[in-house]
């Protein structure tokens, strides 16, 4: 499984680049009620984004009504599925906006601790054979949305696919430069995408800098 072959990576990670991610991913290893997952995840997202309590229920309900994450009834049903569901949310829904709000030297000691977190216990999705298998869209493998290829997807994208017309890239390109290096380095270190593609993703995203602004990211 994916995290024996992560554990001496694991160990020379910075610790505690966010207590309340810590807190959150040992909720996920030891809380089973539903209410109490439910509570937890409100609580993590509240701390990590430093929201009022309000805003964090109204991302919380406007992610249920989204089907990003299911009722807190549902997760007594297939649990480990809807534990996979939240912990996909911490890079999905939480990643981009705790990048926005914090420096990148933050976000980099940031995301090892999230692809930690994801990755942690997770019984339904291996490194492996998530590559191997296809589901409807590239962020899924055959048992449906995948941490493995959500990663992979949104660090291709930010080199083959750029968007510099985006919020983010309009009010600090330098930040958005050093995020998508970042998200790569990491994507390597854990494997999920291979030494031997870093030159060509590299290369594209140069190209595509340089077509845009002028020379800036080279």
């Amino acid at each position: 499984m994916y995290s024996d072959r992560q554990s001496n990576y694991n160990e020379s990670e910075p610790k505690l680049a966010s207590p309340a991610l810590d807190r959150f991913g040992r909720d996920l290893n030891t809380l089973s009620h539903g209410i109490s997952l439910d509570m937890a995840f409100q609580k993590y997202i509240r701390d990590e984004l430093e929201i009022s309590e309000v805003e964090a229920d109204l991302m919380h309900l406007h992610m249920q009504k989204m089907g990003i994450i299911p009722e807190a009834s549902d997760y007594d049903e297939c649990q480990v599925e809807l534990k996979d569901a939240l912990r996909l949310t911490i890079f999905t829904e939480v990643h981009p906006l705790y990048a926005l709000k914090h420096s990148t030297d933050d976000y980099d000691r940031w995301i090892p601790q999230a692809f930690s977190t994801m990755l942690a216990n997770n019984e339904r999705h291996d490194l492996d054979i998530c590559f191997r298998t296809n589901g409807r869209v590239a962020t899924e493998c055959e048992c449906g949305p995948c941490p493995f290829r959500t990663i992979e997807d949104a660090a291709k994208q930010a080199h083959m696919n750029p968007d510099f017309n985006s919020f983010e890239y309009l009010i600090d390109s330098d930040k958005m430069h050093r995020r998508a290096e970042i998200l790569l380095t990491h994507a390597v270190n854990y494997e999920i995408i291979p030494k031997t593609d870093v030159y060509t993703l590299e290369s594209n995203y140069k190209r595509h800098c340089k077509e845009y602004f002028g020379g800036k990211g080279e």
